[in-house]
C-alpha cells in the first residue's frame, strides 16, 4: 500500500475538504500523513493521522495579524500581494525543505492548489504529486474568464477567442507580479525556473482533482484529461466536537433561524457585518445563529444566539437559510443541506461562489462593499 502525504495551507476551509480524502485512503489501507501549519496539529491528530508541522504560522491566527490579506483593492491584487509578501514568501524556503523531508519516503504527495511549496518539495524528494483544487475558477479555459474580468465568458467562437485573450493577460500580469520571487526560491533550492509559477505552478501535470460538484462547476471541454471534477468532499465535524446545550435549546424554542457566518473573513471588520445582519433579521422578525469564531460581537437580544463554531453539516438542516462569505466549504454545506444563501463575497474564490449561487438560483450575492442593512434585508426576504 502507498505512503501518501497531504499538504495544505491557509485556513480551516483549506484543510477540511482534504480530511475525508485522507479517511477514505486510510480505509483502503494506505498510510496518510498530513503536512500543514502547526495550528492544525491537534485537529488532525484527533482523526488519528500522523501530522508533520510546516514552518510558519500560515493559519487563521496569522491572518488576524495581517488583515491586509483581505484588502480588496485592485480587484484583489492588493490582497494577493500582501499574502505573498507577508505570509508565504518569508517562510517558503523553510516550508519547502521541511515538506521535502516529510516526503522522502512518500509514494505520492496530494497538494492544495495554492501551496507553492509542494511542487518544489516533490522535485527535491523525487516524489510523484497530484493536485486537490478547491477553486476551478483558477484553471484557464476558453469557456471561462478570469475572476474580475470586464466581460463574462461568451459562448461564441469570437467570445472564446476573447476569453483566451483575457486569460493570457491575467497570466502575464501574475507572472510579472509574483513569478520572479517564486523562481528565486526555486533557484536557491537548485531547481529550474517554472513558467506561470504563481497561478499554475501547483497544478500537477499528471493529475488534478477539482473538489467540486460537476453540476456546480461544469468541466470545460478544453481542460486536459488529467483534470477531473470529482464532487464535493465535505467534512466539518471534528471527532471531539460536542454540541453546546444552548444551541439545542435555542433551536427548540422557535422557528428555524438564519445562520450567519464569515469564515476566515472574520479577521476584517466582523462587528459591522454582524451588526448589519442582526438589524436585517430584526426587521424581518427572523431569528439567527451567528457563528462569530470567538469575536466579541453583540449582544443582539434573545432572538440571536452567538456561538464560536458549529459544524454546518449539523446546523444547517435545522435552519432556514444562511448568510455567508462565499467560502468553498460553506458553499458546499449550504448546497448539500438544501438551504438558500445570501453570499457576501470579498476576495479569493468568494466572488466565484457568489456568482455561481446567483447563476444556479440557489442564492443571492451582495458584494462586500455594497452590503447594507437594506440590501441584506431584501435579499433575505427573497431567499426565505
Amino acid at each position: 500500500m502507498a505512503r501518501i502525504v497531504i499538504a495544505t495551507l491557509g485556513s480551516r476551509g483549506d484543510l477540511f475538504p482534504f480530511i475525508p480524502i485522507g479517511l477514505r485512503l486510510r480505509e483502503r489501507g494506505h498510510t496518510v500523513t498530513f503536512a500543514a501549519a502547526r495550528a492544525f496539529a491537534s485537529l488532525v491528530a484527533a482523526e488519528g493521522f500522523p501530522f508533520h508541522p510546516l514552518p510558519g504560522p500560515v493559519s487563521f491566527e496569522e491572518y488576524r495579524r495581517h488583515p491586509e490579506v483581505f484588502d480588496p483593492r485592485w480587484n484583489g491584487l492588493a490582497s494577493l500581494s500582501a499574502l505573498m509578501r507577508d505570509i508565504i514568501l518569508p517562510e517558503l524556503k523553510k516550508v519547502v525543505t521541511s515538506l521535502s523531508d516529510a516526503c522522502r519516503e512518500a509514494d505520492l504527495i496530494l497538494t492544495h492548489a495554492g501551496q507553492p511549496a509542494s511542487p518544489m518539495a516533490a522535485e527535491l524528494a523525487g516524489a510523484r504529486w497530484a493536485t486537490l483544487s478547491l477553486f476551478p475558477g483558477n484553471i484557464p479555459s476558453a469557456w471561462t474568464v478570469p475572476q474580475g474580468a470586464l466581460l463574462p465568458a461568451l459562448p461564441t467562437p469570437l467570445g472564446r477567442a476573447l476569453d483566451r485573450a483575457a486569460w493570457a493577460v491575467t497570466l502575464a500580469l501574475l507572472d510579472v507580479l509574483f513569478d520572479r520571487d517564486l523562481n528565486a526560491v526555486r533557484r536557491e533550492l537548485g531547481l529550474a525556473p517554472a513558467r506561470h509559477a504563481f497561478l499554475l505552478g501547483a497544478i500537477s501535470p499528471t493529475l488534478c482533482l477539482v473538489l467540486s460538484s460537476p453540476r456546480y462547476s461544469p468541466r470545460p471541454p478544453d481542460w486536459p484529461p488529467h483534470i477531473k471534477v470529482t464532487g464535493f468532499t465535505s467534512w466539518d465535524r471534528a471527532a471531539d466536537w460536542r454540541e453546546p446545550p444552548s444551541l439545542e435549546a435555542f433551536l427548540r424554542d422557535g422557528p428555524p433561524p438564519v445562520v450567519v457566518t464569515l469564515g476566515t473573513a472574520l479577521v476584517r471588520d466582523p462587528r459591522n457585518f454582524f451588526d448589519v445582519a442582526a438589524s436585517a433579521l430584526h426587521a424581518l422578525g427572523q431569528r439567527g445563529v451567528f457563528l462569530a469564531g470567538g469575536e466579541p460581537v453583540g449582544p443582539f437580544g434573545a432572538d440571536v444566539l452567538v456561538l464560536s463554531h458549529v459544524p454546518l453539516s449539523t446546523l444547517l438542516p435545522r435552519c432556514a437559510a444562511i448568510v455567508h462569505h462565499g467560502g468553498a466549504g460553506t458553499t458546499a454545506a449550504a448546497l448539500l443541506a438544501g438551504r438558500p444563501a445570501v453570499v457576501v463575497p470579498r476576495l479569493f474564490d468568494q466572488p466565484y461562489h457568489g456568482a455561481r449561487a446567483r447563476a444556479l438560483r440557489v442564492g443571492i450575492a451582495i458584494p462586500w462593499p455594497r452590503l447594507t442593512e437594506r440590501r441584506l434585508r431584501g435579499a433575505l426576504e427573497r431567499v426565505l
